[in-house]
């Protein structure tokens, strides 16, 4: 790899609104932490730290104010002037449209310094002023898209004068293993797990609309076991339309968790059930690393994973047909499936890969 010649010169800021548990709050995690192992200076820039497991960590800085509202600017401005200073700072990596719109063009006004944008959905312009705000996190040296489909989506909308690369999310095949290969032990009861928040684009109404309309037998089969607190107006959406529906029985609950993985592995078939094309999609091969089978919609990022592994695991969200041959379809398939699977991530989406690629643009 070229980057290891020049990686230990790296000093390396990271920007991102939350610290969560997202994909995209993962990803840059995952770099933090892989800096931070070969003993390279890494930084991150946070408005507030949600994950428990970084709260004491030093080099995360948070500014415990909203990188949206104009009035933060100049407090946010200076604090990141300081950091730039004190920490020697060469790369700053952001990762959302908000901090981007405000410090792009602060950031390529400094000499020396490398600024790189990460881009993890389109987000089409609807109008001059949404273009302009999106726009700015196409500026900088490096653009990285976290997949094909994404890339194609923002060159079909913008102009792109910079270099644009596409570095697929990498998944830790360590966390993400499974000792045993999975069997449907019964197949009277099939656990179907849907590891997305429960929001209006990630389709857990529809897909509890389109399984309403399922055989009957099948339906009996399934159980599906979603994530909630039972709190945001979602949540409180879903659990109504399931009372209303009399249909409560034919979903367990989770509470949310840092240790995906256990929900994982509590499960015969995982579901990515979003209405809107994903820019990646990590859910499919999360799953896939664990050896479980994934039925996802024929569209965006899931689509572009799934597509080279096996298009059978593909639905149409607007059809419980679609939906009823893609389960019956693992069901009949369930050995296979599983037996290939974690080769295709280990290939394809490793976490090992995506930071080999991201310091190569790093020392570029």
């Amino acid at each position: 790899m070229t980057y290891q010649k020049n990686i230990k010169n790296l000093v390396c800021l990271q920007i991102i609104p939350n610290l969560g548990f997202g994909g995209v709050e993962t990803g840059v995690k995952n770099i933090h932490n892989y800096l931070k192992l070969k003993g390279i200076k890494s930084f991150i820039l946070c408005e507030k730290i949600i994950d428990p497991d970084y709260i004491n960590d030093k080099s995360i800085f948070v500014v415990n104010r909203s990188f949206k509202n104009p009035l933060n600017y100049w407090f946010i401005r200076k604090k990141i002037l300081k950091i730039l200073i004190t920490e020697s700072i060469n790369i700053v990596h952001i990762s959302s449209r908000a901090p981007a719109f405000y410090f792009s063009n602060f950031f390529l006004k400094i000499k020396n310094l490398k600024l790189i944008t990460s881009i993890h959905n389109t987000f089409k312009p609807n109008n001059i002023l949404k273009r302009y705000y999106n726009s700015s996190i196409l500026k900088g040296d490096y653009l990285i898209c976290n997949s094909y489909y994404v890339k194609e989506e923002i060159l079909k909308n913008y102009e792109i004068k910079k270099n644009i690369e596409v570095i697929e999310r990498g998944i830790d095949i360590n966390y993400f293993s499974n000792n045993k290969i999975p069997s449907l032990s019964d197949i009277n009861k099939i656990i179907i797990f849907n590891p997305s928040r429960i929001s209006n684009w990630k389709g857990h109404l529809n897909l509890m609309s389109l399984y309403q309309r399922l055989d009957k037998k099948l339906q009996k089969k399934i159980l599906f076991k979603f994530i909630s607190n039972h709190e945001n107006r979602y949540e409180k959406e879903l659990d109504f339309y399931l009372k209303k529906n009399n249909i409560d029985s034919s979903v367990s609950f989770s509470i949310p968790t840092n240790d995906i993985r256990k929900y994982y592995l509590e499960c015969d078939i995982v579901i990515n059930s979003s209405i809107l094309p994903e820019g990646f999609g990590r859910t499919v091969s999360e799953s896939l690393s664990l050896n479980i089978p994934v039925i996802a919609p024929n569209l965006g990022g899931t689509k572009e994973q799934l597509e080279k592994f096996d298009k059978n695991l593909l639905y149409d969200f607007n059809s419980a047909n679609s939906l009823e041959l893609a389960i019956n379809y693992v069901i009949d398939n369930y050995n296979k499936l599983t037996n290939s699977s974690r080769k295709y991530v280990i290939e394809n989406y490793s976490l090992n890969k995506m930071i080999n690629k991201t310091l190569d643009i790093y020392v570029k």
